[in-house]
């Protein structure tokens, strides 16, 4: 046996949590070959057709249906292509899945009659192709099928697909009534007092019946946008089929820090899914922060997704027209509301767009300049996000790290809703994981960074699990954020994202750390049939986690000052068969204990903790340790800076 002795110190952790939650997520979405529905039981058309093709493919496909039972999403995972044109991409795309799409017996040829091109742009390392659908040479108003990819190396990553085709059968092509007919129809629904430009075109327009007709589009708009209509025309017998409110496109854009408050100058970044309206309706910005609403408009930091809320001010409503530029001074306080809607946009977005993920597709509350003196930032479930100001000398909204940080416990806790607490390995596992995504999203491996380097946490790190981990789970995060990159700078952000998400449909809910590397290794076997299990283990061993027999105490009471006086121990173990581990605790006072970490009051000196670990399989091992303080009589009323000796104890297996 041989015995080594550490100091062990903790520092005070001023940083980004999660709080405990007690909602579950609503499905249980653990990859897995086959086919998984999810919406309106209503099996009909592509659904029906996916099931047939699906039966012979060997893919991971998660199909989502609207209302009325169509495609809406198809994603793809891990589907390689190689670089090529956009268009050609999208279209081999097409044609692979074909089938599950409900384009049965399709060819590259046909697909390029049936889809115009209408818009592609690379973005954040990834490709987003957008194809509206033709007949007969005809463009459809409302259909179109978004296909995305993701960069991975010189090669690109297919990730999923938006949209469905819609059927077209016996629909007359053959206009009968022409441009200037259509136009005369149109004059007769707009004022004959204003100034009008006029723009025509032939499309297909769905009908409040669901059935598409050719008809004459006619787009009409004055010079100050203030009316901007779209009016359909039956190509047939040239009466009104409907019309539509059409704007000149307005764009919203924020003035805000692009990463961190402390180290970045502010940019123009759009302002997506942002609601703008005016007395006739309401819609929201896209992705480039582009929206479609005339005249007067308001703007409000709430969308589908986001919502931001000041518990220090009133709504903040901007009144304007057109496009808007929305930019405060750099220390005032409406900053907040605007970054952290900006942010948390973005942060959907990221998770929407490389993995198809929809849980959050609801609107989530981030507050900011919450609660008073706040130094802090946390999740809550996968309700809300709370921004303090820190008495108003940081404030943690204005900072994308601690953002896209909190997001991505609400992600977490919509998949795994680990066991979170500060003391142990989940809370640590959890905290990592945030810190992960928000460094990988970003293209940064420091996470917090700030011109004197406190609280920060670099996730390029060789951070080790007995060397480095004070048992709080900020300091734990390191290990699991540093494993997981080692894998993102052997293969990549596309793998590294990958398997990180994944791995949150294999994690246990309340995994120590060994367990988080067993998850990366099983999501990788799903996804990419074990080719990097042997570099997953590598990555956790060169940051300590393994399979070699340990046991280390911490606590969270490294500096009492004098008795009687609180702490919570915790037991950190690895080598130990998990389903059978135990823990047994025996205090100095002969009071005893279960579990890897408990509550104890000491009373008086000396105040020891010994662990025993053991398994079903007879391995077992013990440590002790020694919080030392002074005597409530006569003490001195100011803090020792010694606290806690740490007795790792190794031991061979025993048979």
């Amino acid at each position: 046996m041989r015995v080594s002795k550490r100091i062990g110190v903790i520092a005070l952790v001023l940083t980004a949590c999660t709080a405990p939650t007690p909602e579950k997520p609503e499905v249980k979405e653990a990859p897995a070959t086959g086919l998984e529905i999810q919406g309106p039981v209503t099996f009909v058309g592509p659904a029906l057709r996916a099931q047939k093709f699906l039966a012979d493919k060997a893919e991971v496909l998660k199909l989502r249906l609207d209302q009325r039972g169509e495609l809406r999403t198809l994603a793809l995972d891990r589907i390689v292509v190689s670089a090529a044109a956009p268009y050609d991409m999208a279209l081999s795309a097409l044609e692979r899945y074909a089938p599950a799409l409900g384009l049965d017996g399709v060819t590259r040829t046909t697909l390029t009659e049936r889809f115009g091109l209408e818009r592609s742009l690379d973005d954040d390392g990834g490709l987003h192709v957008r194809l509206r659908q033709m007949h007969a040479g005809v463009a459809l108003d409302d259909r179109t099928i978004e296909v995305h990819f993701v960069r991975a190396g010189d090669a690109y990553a297919l990730v999923h697909v938006t949209g469905s085709p819609a059927t077209l059968a016996d629909v007359q092509t053959t206009a009968a009534v022409d441009e200037k007919a259509a136009l005369a129809a149109a004059l007769a629904r707009l004022p004959a007092d204003v100034e009008l430009t006029f723009s025509h075109a032939l499309r297909f327009h769905r009908g409040d019946d669901g059935v598409y007709r050719l008809a004459h589009r006619i787009d009409a708009e004055t010079a100050d946008h203030a009316l901007n209509r779209s009016i359909y025309v039956d190509a047939q017998d040239g009466h009104v089929l409907g019309e539509d409110d059409r704007v000149a496109q307005g764009k919203v854009e924020g003035f805000v820090f692009p990463e961190n408050s402390t180290v970045s100058d502010r940019a123009w970044l759009p302002l997506a899914n942002l609601t703008v309206s005016n007395s006739q309706g309401s819609g929201t910005t896209d992705e480039k922060g582009e929206h479609g609403v005339s005249g007067d408009v308001t703007f409000m930091y709430k969308g589908p997704f986001v919502e931001a809320i000041d518990d220090d001010e009133p709504e903040y409503v901007y009144h304007g027209s057109g496009n808007a530029r929305l930019e405060f001074g750099r220390f005032d306080k409406k900053n907040s509301a605007l970054a952290v809607f900006v942010h948390m946009n973005r942060m959907h977005d990221f998770f929407k767009a490389r993995f198809g993920f929809a849980r959050l597709d609801k609107v989530v509350k981030g507050y900011v300049h919450s609660e008073d003196c706040l130094f802090n930032a946390y999740a809550h479930g996968t309700s809300y996000l709370r921004f303090g100001d820190g008495c108003g000398l940081y404030d943690y909204a204005q900072s994308a790290d601690y953002v896209f940080h909190e997001y991505t416990h609400l992600v977490t806790n919509s998949i795994v809703d680990v066991d979170y607490s500060t003391r142990n390995e989940a809370g640590a596992y959890s905290e990592g994981n945030s810190d992960y995504f928000a460094c990988s999203a970003l293209d940064n491996d420091v996470w917090g960074e700030n011109p004197i380097g406190v609280f920060e946490r670099p996730c390029n790190n060789d951070n080790r699990y007995e060397d480095d981990y004070s048992g709080e789970s900020h300091s734990g995060a390191q290990i699991f954020s540093g494993s997981v990159w080692e894998l993102r700078k052997q293969f990549g952000k596309l793998v590294a994202d990958d398997l990180a998400y994944t791995a949150m449909f294999y994690m246990p809910k309340r995994p120590m750390l060994v367990d988080t590397r067993d998850a990366l290794a099983a999501a990788d076997r799903a996804k990419y049939a074990g080719a990097h299990v042997v570099a997953i283990e590598q990555a956790f061993d060169k940051h300590g986690v393994n399979d070699a027999l340990q046991l280390f105490i911490t606590s969270d009471n490294m500096f009492p000052k004098m008795f009687p006086f609180e702490a919570t121990v915790t037991a950190h173990a690895q080598g130990f068969e998990r389903a059978t581990v135990r823990y047994d605790w025996e205090f100095s006072d002969g009071t005893k204990a279960t579990g890897d970490s408990v509550f104890h009051r000491f009373e008086k000196k000396p105040a020891t903790a010994k662990v025993t670990v053991q398994d079903g399989k007879g391995t077992k091992l013990f440590a002790e340790v020694t919080l030392k303080g002074c005597n409530g009589s006569g003490g001195a009323p100011w803090t020792f800076l010694l606290a806690l000796s740490l007795v790792i104890l190794r031991a061979r297996r025993r048979r």
